[in-house]
């Protein structure tokens, strides 16, 4: 009679047993599900935003160099003016010496010209060119954080991920006139133009060898990304970005 009842209670607790550790297994598994999303998300974000930061500073940066070559830009142009204004006096008055001396100040304004036009050229390409590395770069490292916490959840989870620039950023300037050494100025809709904006679609379903715990399907968007403001003769970088 004793045994029968050991044996009974023995099976009950089996049966209890069987029924209870899936339960708690799926708690446990829908849980990590919700750590791993706001883990990833966390990572997506920070890193979008940091980063995007990081390429608006340095566009800033290089469009202040610009422009604090305008003075010089400006003070060519007056020089030149002035002496082709003295080579036509000089050509009227028919004085030869004074016509090789005014050719020869256009001639060295105009040398100085070209040199400081090269170097607002080279401004300009250098940080296109940069703004792009760092744009892939950032990709790259976004794609890497997506990636490596799929790997962490492979058995369980069937993940794709979709990262792309909607807005890259572009040098938004423009010269004051089409000509040799011009000033450079920011163009009327520069904060639509050099914002940077990456969208990210995230979609992830439970494994067929997970199913029989859990079955769960998601899919997220969300972009982020910066972009400039010039107000009262300072800059400042806005942050955009959807909400978690």
């Amino acid at each position: 009679m004793g045994l029968r009842f050991l044996s009974n209670n023995s099976g009950g607790a089996a049966v209890f047993m069987l029924t209870v550790i899936p339960v708690f297994f799926m708690l446990g598994l829908t849980f990590a599900l919700s750590g791993y999303f706001i883990q990833l998300k966390s990572r997506v974000r920070k890193t979008c935003i940091e980063e995007s930061i990081e390429i608006q500073k340095n566009i800033i940066k290089s469009e202040q160099r610009l422009f604090k070559m305008n003075p010089l830009s400006t003070t060519l142009r007056i020089e030149l003016l002035a002496a082709q204004a003295d080579l036509a006096l000089q050509t009227y008055m028919e004085n030869p010496v004074g016509i090789a001396h005014a050719n020869y100040l256009i001639n060295s304004i105009k040398s100085q010209q070209e040199s400081l036009d090269l170097l607002q050229k080279g401004i300009i390409k250098a940080a296109e060119v940069y703004s792009q590395i760092q744009t892939q770069l950032m990709l790259s490292n976004l794609y890497k954080h997506v990636n490596e916490m799929g790997l962490i959840w492979k058995f369980y989870l069937f993940v794709t991920n979709s990262i792309h620039l909607s807005q890259a950023p572009e040098f938004a300037v423009r010269p004051d006139i089409e000509e040799t050494a011009p000033n450079y100025e920011l163009k009327d809709d520069y904060k639509s133009r050099q914002q940077l904006v990456l969208f990210w679609h995230h979609h992830y379903q439970t494994s067929a060898s997970a199913e029989h715990f859990i079955k769960t399907e998601t899919n997220y968007e969300f972009s982020c990304g910066s972009g400039p403001n010039y107000k009262g003769g300072k800059w400042s970088i806005e942050i955009k970005g959807d909400k978690f």
